[in-house]
């Protein structure tokens, strides 16, 4: 195969881990948020009667309130998972692998 082939190939196959590890890491925070979304949503509907004195102009158990709350909540938590799918996309794999195995022979090096 020439190597002008080898090369597309390799990068074809760079961009598709580094897609799908993005997705996997969008994927947990989104799992998370998900998570936090529903129980923050039961948590919220039952404490309504007892903080209901302290809300001034706004229902306790108002939708939009509740849903403005939720939709800030999943933005900011796949924001915050979008950084580290950022950054784990843009890591050299080789490069990596070829530091961790230095680090592994000098520990060994060390330990004989």
């Amino acid at each position: 195969m020439p190597k002008h082939k080898n090369d597309i190939l390799q990068g074809t196959l760079l961009l598709l881990v580094l897609k799908t590890l993005s997705a996997q890491v969008l994927g947990e925070a989104g799992r998370i948020a998900g998570a936090g979304v529903v129980l923050g949503g039961l948590l919220a509907l039952a404490v309504t009667r007892p903080l209901a004195s302290f809300l001034y102009g706004v229902g306790a158990s108002d939708p939009a309130t509740l849903a403005v709350a939720a939709s800030t909540l999943a933005l900011v938590a796949l924001a915050s998972g979008a950084l580290p799918a950022w950054r784990a996309a843009r890591v050299d794999p080789m490069g990596t692998l070829r530091e961790d195995w230095a680090r592994l022979q000098a520990a060994v090096a060390r330990l004989t």
